[in-house]
């Protein structure tokens, strides 16, 4: 048996995360619409199953789906990598500023 693939720590003390950790599914922006409900009940299965860790992942490398999932968690270290995903735009982030719904850190 070989060594696990754990993830590398970069410089800044966050973890590398390997390429293909986290299904295409889960990562990979996509404008197609067509299967976005069934889509996002998968990916929410998923998500529900995952522990801190993975959410944390997810939360720095997610496509947009995978992030307006994240950002409604408890955890706010979670909220906070989804916040610093660099592929945020600023529309999400006015949308979640103005979603009631979510936790008081994401206004901050």
């Amino acid at each position: 048996m070989g060594e696990p693939d754990y993830p590398e720590t970069q410089p800044d003390g966050q973890e590398k995360i390997p390429e293909g950790y986290f299904s295409e599914e889960l990562t990979a922006e996509t404008e197609d619409t067509a299967h976005q409900t069934i889509k996002i009940e998968s990916m929410t299965a998923m998500v529900l199953r995952m522990d801190v860790s993975d959410k944390i992942k997810l939360a720095i490398v997610g496509n947009k789906e995978a992030r307006g999932l994240l950002i409604k968690e408890s955890n706010k270290v979670v909220v906070k990598n989804v916040l610093e995903n660099p592929r945020v735009t600023d529309e999400e982030i006015v949308f979640y500023a103005g979603n009631k719904n979510l936790s008081g850190e994401v206004a901050r």
